[in-house]
């Protein structure tokens, strides 16, 4: 299965994590959290394909690329900070990941509107990218991955 995983800034108390960091954080970590509500969660498996999208003002663009290597499960991860400590008590699962990529550059969601599949109405693409995980084609996973290279 294919995916778009989508990560938004972070409240920590009166601070925030961006973004762009909880990527850094996961992608050096080698793992990705997820809360119990996140879309399809008990469905992603080893194998699975995922790109990850940075969501927000100024942003919306994908930024990396990974696969998952293990089952969903409890959170068991160590915080290194009091950002991860917050963000781990928020996203109690897990899975591991491996064949991380961080793009050099970012990919502009607006430059694909018009040729991914999933978005059918330019007027949708807001409602499309709300929710944590999306699940995409072989086909759209691909070209965002062409746009990348």
């Amino acid at each position: 299965m294919y995916y778009i995983f989508i990560v938004n800034d972070f409240p920590v108390n009166e601070d925030r994590l961006a973004a762009e960091d909880i990527v850094k954080k996961l992608f050096a970590r080698g793992y990705w959290l997820y809360t119990e509500n996140t879309p399809f969660a008990e469905n992603y498996a080893p194998g699975d394909k995922a790109v990850v999208y940075v969501a927000g003002i100024g942003r919306r663009y994908f930024s990396g690329s990974f696969e998952i290597a293990g089952s969903v499960a409890k959170n068991d991860l160590q915080p290194a900070d009091k950002y991860e400590k917050e963000l781990f008590s928020f996203f109690t699962l897990a899975s591991p990941i491996t064949a991380v990529e961080k793009w050099k550059e970012p990919v502009y969601f607006d430059d694909l509107i018009g040729e991914l599949s999933f978005i059918n109405h330019k007027d949708d693409m807001a409602l499309l990218i709300k929710q944590s995980a999306k699940l995409i084609s072989k086909e759209d996973y691909q070209l965002i991955l062409d746009k990348a290279k």
